[in-house]
């Protein structure tokens, strides 16, 4: 048992690895922001793929102080990030202001500090569910409607 769940390890560290290693050469996609204009077409504006962005705010609450919550939004579809505690990726395409996300598969740490393991959870459900997002003065806005934003995320 000890055997297969260090090889389960090591395989899941290597994915998570070439998975990172795939942000070299991103950059603005021009991918529209909800808001009638281009995301990515000036060096003031922002895209939804490239930056790393690190959570402001899950459903209307300040981040966990201390935790490290990020998101990567590749222009292969996918996104990666750390969710306080483990490390996260899968399927996330983005389409006009539209995005579809996928099951997410993290690693299987655990952190004991206060609210952290109960944040990661609700931020890989929310992080699941959402299906508008907005880019807009460095922040990222994502929720299942453009009216309910449950995750905001600030430029890192």
């Amino acid at each position: 048992m000890r055997y297969a769940l260090c090889s389960t390890t090591i395989a899941l560290t290597a994915v998570i690895a070439a998975c990172g290693s795939a942000r070299e050469g991103l950059g603005p996609t021009g991918v529209p922001s909800g808001d009638g204009q281009t995301t990515g077409t000036t060096p003031t504006e922002t895209s939804l793929v490239g930056p790393t962005w690190r959570l402001s705010s899950l459903e209307g609450r300040d981040a966990v102080p201390g935790t490290h919550v990020t998101a990567e939004f590749g222009a292969d579809d996918r996104v990666t990030g750390s969710a306080g505690c483990n490390r996260y990726f899968g399927h996330a395409a983005a389409k006009g202001d539209q995005l579809d996300v996928g099951l997410l598969a993290t690693t299987m740490m655990h952190c004991g500090a206060d609210g952290v393991m109960q944040q990661e959870q609700a931020y890989l459900a929310a992080l699941e569910k959402a299906k508008v997002y907005r880019v807009a003065d460095g922040r990222l806005r994502l929720g299942p409607t453009a009216a309910a934003v449950t995750i905001v995320f600030d430029l890192e």
